[in-house]
């Protein structure tokens, strides 16, 4: 996904803030909700579910991990997501997941389908090599990752970007 895409999403996220949304409230009040389309490797057991985990940010190399207990740096992370379709690519089975965010961790969505057993395609920094292999030169990240809307809710008014086609 871009820069400009992700400015959006941060600007909309932004705006609720100031009229005095924080993230606890904003996710209680379903008033900030981010969707994303992502094409990941093999099926998941469950055709949807909910992700919960805690996620420990390292700045300094740019990753983050799923770690099992609380400590300084961690956050807990939420998402549910859905599976939309399921095919063959050069002999390996891929989904299509629609992923709802419940929280914006850096590089979220990435981290817990790759912890669960499916990372995106084409995910050079959580992914499978081998299959990033395979699909080298036919997918690149954007493509195997988008996001589909961003929508920002509060005092009855509704701001929405949706639909965002890559390049």
């Amino acid at each position: 996904m871009d820069k400009t895409k992700i400015a959006r999403i941060n600007a909309l996220a932004k705006k609720a803030k100031t009229v005095g949304l924080n993230e606890r409230e904003t996710a209680e009040r379903d008033a900030l909700r981010k969707e994303y389309l992502a094409v990941v490797r093999g099926i998941p057991e469950e055709p949807d579910g909910v992700l919960e985990d805690l996620l420990f940010r390292d700045a300094q190399h740019n990753k983050t991990f799923v770690v099992q207990r609380m400590r300084k740096g961690v956050r807990p992370a939420k998402l549910a997501y859905r599976c939309l379709a399921q095919a063959s690519a050069n002999g390996q089975p891929c989904s299509l997941v629609q992923v709802r965010l419940y929280t914006g961790r850096t590089h979220q969505i990435r981290v817990h389908l790759s912890h669960e057993g499916h990372p995106l395609v084409g995910d050079i920094k959580y992914g499978d090599r081998r299959v990033n292999g395979m699909a080298k030169n036919k997918l690149d990240h954007d493509a195997a990752f988008a996001c589909v809307s961003a929508e920002v809710r509060w005092s009855g008014r509704k701001f929405r970007i949706s639909e965002w086609k890559n390049r």
